[in-house]
């Protein structure tokens, strides 16, 4: 297996956002959409970040299917539904490339994901 780690010039950071996200800064999540994976949580959250003054855009990367009623409504109430991209399924090597572009990769897990198990 080939080693994907790889850090970006600012060239190809440019080059990669020009292309999914119209030249702008942007957090990524990466994973299924279903309910465990929490993504209305960080739907709402972003709402948070951008109604306190952030500007970046938040881009979606997984299976379209794992749709699921709370992630459409977070959806639906957003006033930043615009800036939310999703992006579907993409080839390993681009998607190496578009979560190095990233300003952060998300990771929500639900308070019960945290619990220990026993």
């Amino acid at each position: 297996m080939q080693q994907k780690i790889q850090t970006l010039t600012e060239t190809e950071i440019k080059s990669i956002r020009a292309k999914h996200v119209f030249d702008s800064e942007y957090f990524v999540f990466v994973g299924s959409f279903s309910y465990r994976k929490n993504i209305h949580g960080i739907i709402n959250a972003y709402e948070l970040y951008r109604n306190t003054g952030g500007s970046s855009k938040l881009v979606m990367i997984g299976n379209p299917l794992w749709r699921y009623n709370e992630m459409d409504d977070a959806l639906a109430k957003s006033n930043y539904a615009e800036d939310i991209i999703f992006l579907g399924h993409l080839p390993f090597d681009e998607l190496v490339k578009v979560t190095g572009a990233a300003n952060a990769l998300l990771f929500p897990p639900t308070l019960k994901d945290l619990a220990y198990q026993s």
